[in-house]
């Protein structure tokens, strides 16, 4: 085995564990429980979906979101195999598959490539998640490196292969010009042929985005225009109608176009994240590095510049229009990059140099793995917190569904927008669910105003009739304000259920009194559950309703951990320490990588002057803070390490304290 091989396969293997690394975190998108419903509807039915069966706010009303089709079969049937943990398979593979393709651009330099890609799995996670742009991803990598081939078919290959094959005539008197030229011809046929059959494809399994093959190919067209390769210019004109033509071979057919038309002129899209583009520092820190790089080849090696500056150009405009189009982009800035060195013979001359140094270049290549795990820790810090590492999935409504069916509690239900899915996923009709399109812009905005102002919910309240309300609350960004906290004063609802992520409000009709006298709370809030603490109680009536409905929360989800910390808290401010020191315990027990249960059970320790263990439990506390925008450095904690007989890194928190 030469050691360019040896480079490739070793590489290749930390690049391969690197990204299932990155990708291994559980389902957690809260679209894909209804593409796996949709996916189940039609697999039952053996038909398309053809009018809205999730959303009693749109019953009768003509499904719109059938552009996904055959990705929510895939879907649906990957659950049923393998559930949640299926689903994180399939992410993971397509992970490795997207990069595995880009990779292929340049099939001769995996090292040092494959660096460059654990990279951009990183800085592209989030364009990886459970949904049907898991396809485009892949999809739009293969494109990509069948245009640049596409690209390298032109004049000047074609003659190259002329001139040498004249040489070989002259030789050898055996093997005709035109047998060569045949094989150019048919091999960029038969790359038209694939491109066009990756079209009728991708066009089933995500609608309209299909029509991202258009870029690369007119920017192919336009760089034979430059070049005046009119014939090539004329075939590039020709692929392009096949692809048109390719994108109405779909049950969906003109479907497609009608949802592209309502997507660009819809004005949901404001409201939602995904569809903002980024802020440009956070832009600029997670996308700049590649697109320098990118620029430093093209100006290197200015292969086909016109064509890989057009798709970059078209590219980069998509990636500031949407926070979702940012994958597509550092996607395309991986394979000019690939494809602009592949084509760099002082680029090659050095790395044939370089791989000389073998073990110079290990060395080096492991240090930057080593930089790219330590770049990555802090977003598997957020992940480890709640605990979403690994396989299976995640949803804030699991909880609130549960205790709904746990006492056969049915009716309409008005619920927040990013956990319907979830809820249709269990087979209950929803209000609202992810598709956005949909609902529109005027439903939308009465349903996020109704979160906020307590005459707009009123409105929704007899426009609809719904009796139970599912709610996810606190704020989604830093700064929003909490949703729904009106409702602690309607005497028309009242709170049944609440965990960490989702509450439950039933509304005061005859029908529900038993379940509201059985399941009220009266002390304790969704806010005060989210900021850890209750307003001050006064009696012992109080403090003891307090302590048995935060025991109810706890009991009644085994995930939570709020409800454990506020009731330690307490316990240990009313000089209960055992029971707080367990509450603590308990809370450690469900998020392990959630530093306020050691923290908690750290400041019980040191009350009772166990300073010792209380010194460890806080170096645990502190340790899992390192990614965290918190401070752990008070003279009071410092005080503890000090008394544990370690004054040294004591001395360090109370310089940081100051």
């Amino acid at each position: 085995m030469d050691r360019r091989t040896a480079f490739s396969i070793g590489f290749g293997f930390i690049g391969i564990a690197f990204i299932a690394w990155v990708g291994f975190f559980k389902m957690l998108n809260a679209d894909v429980w209804w593409h796996i419903r949709a996916g189940q509807v039609m697999w039952e039915t053996k038909s398309p979906i053809r009018t809205d069966p999730f959303a009693y706010a749109r019953a009768g009303m003509p499904y719109l979101a059938t552009h996904e089709w055959l990705a929510q079969l895939f879907f649906a049937l990957v659950y049923s195999l393998g559930g949640g943990a299926g689903i994180v398979v399939l992410r993971i593979a397509s992970m490795l598959l997207c990069f595995g393709i880009l990779l292929a651009i340049d099939r001769r330099s995996i090292w040092p490539n494959v660096l460059l890609a654990m990279a951009a799995a990183i800085a592209t996670e989030q364009g990886f998640l459970e949904r049907p742009q898991l396809f485009t991803n892949i999809l739009f990598a293969l494109s990509l490196l069948l245009c640049f081939r596409l690209l390298d078919s032109g004049k000047r290959k074609e003659a190259s292969v002329m001139v040498s094959s004249s040489n070989h005539r002259q030789k050898t008197h055996c093997q005709p010009f035109d047998e060569f030229r045949v094989t150019i011809l048919s091999s960029r046929r038969a790359i038209i042929l694939v491109l066009i059959a990756i079209e009728i494809l991708w066009i089933n399994l995500h609608g309209a985005a299909a029509l991202l093959l258009l870029i690369p190919l007119g920017a192919i067209g336009l760089q034979w225009l430059v070049e005046r390769e009119w014939r090539s210019a004329r075939t590039s004109m020709i692929t392009g109608v096949g692809v048109v033509a390719a994108s109405f071979v779909s049950p969906n057919a003109i479907g497609n176009f009608r949802y592209l038309w309502l997507l660009l002129t819809d004005r949901t899209t404001r409201l939602l994240l995904e569809w903002n583009p980024s802020p440009w520092a956070e832009y600029l820190l997670r996308i700049g590095p590649f697109l320098l790089i990118t620029l430093a080849a093209i100006v290197w090696t200015r292969r086909k510049p016109f064509a890989v500056g057009m798709i970059l150009l078209v590219l980069g405009i998509l990636s500031r229009m949407a926070l979702r189009h940012e994958v597509l982009f550092l996607i395309t800035v991986l394979a000019v990059i690939f494809y602009e060195l592949s084509h760099n013979a002082t680029w090659k001359q050095f790395l044939e140099k370089a791989q000389e140094q073998w073990a110079m270049m290990t060395a080096l290549g492991l240090a930057i793995a080593s930089l790219l795990i330590r770049a990555h820790l802090p977003a598997q810090t957020i992940l480890a917190r709640g605990n979403l590492l690994g396989l299976g999935s995640f949803s804030p409504a699991q909880g609130a569904e549960k205790f709904l069916e746990r006492n056969s509690i049915h009716g309409k239900i008005f619920n927040t927008y990013l956990i319907g899915g979830y809820l249709l996923f269990r087979k209950r009709p929803v209000f609202i669910d992810g598709r956005n399109d949909d609902y529109g812009a005027q439903f939308l905005e009465k349903t996020v105003a109704a979160g906020t102002n307590p005459a707009a919910w009123k409105e929704l309240e007899r426009r609809y009739g719904f009796t139970i309300a599912v709610l996810e609350y606190g704020p989604r960004r830093s700064g929003d304000p909490f949703s729904f906290t009106f409702l602690k004063d309607d005497a028309d609802w009242e709170l049944v259920y609440v965990d960490d992520w989702a509450a439950v409000y039933l509304k005061s009709i005859p029908e529900d009194a038993s379940l509201i006298a059985r399941f009220g709370y009266r002390m304790v809030t969704p806010e005060a559950l989210a900021r850890g603490a209750l307003p001050p109680t006064k009696t012992p009536a109080e403090i003891q309703a307090v302590h048995r409905e935060l025991e109810r929360v706890i009991a009644e989800d085994s995930r939570g951990t709020k409800a454990l910390l506020l009731l330690g808290a307490i316990d240990g401010q009313s000089g209960s320490l055992n029971a707080a020191a367990a509450n603590a315990a308990q809370a450690i027990a469900r998020g392990p990588n959630q530093y306020e249960g050691y923290a908690l059970l750290g400041s019980i320790l040191a009350a009772q002057e166990r300073w010792s263990d209380a010194a460890t439990i806080f170096r645990r506390a502190i340790f899992l803070t390192r990614f965290l925008p918190v401070r752990m450095s008070s003279q009071k904690i410092a005080e503890i390490f000090e008394r544990a007989g370690d004054p040294v890194f004591g001395r360090q928190l109370r310089q940081k304290a100051r």
